[in-house]
């Protein structure tokens, strides 16, 4: 019984671990869409179409992911 219950900590704290780490990494991807999105937006108002697309295409990746 001892040793049961001294695992249910550990194995909660890598749950947990897990779940923040999966968190961070969508908050990093939504930021690298964002920034992307944004760089693409500045990109169209000065009629750069290559550039653009080229971001644009790169926010795809992220939305994707």
């Amino acid at each position: 019984m001892g040793k049961t219950l001294s695992k249910l900590p550990k194995s909660k704290l890598e749950e947990i671990e897990a779940l923040l780490n999966a968190a961070q990494q969508e908050e990093s991807e939504k930021k690298q869409y964002d920034d992307a999105i944004a760089a693409a937006d500045v990109l169209c108002n000065k009629e750069d179409w290559f550039g653009a697309k080229d971001k644009y295409a790169l926010a795809l990746s992220y939305e994707s992911s």
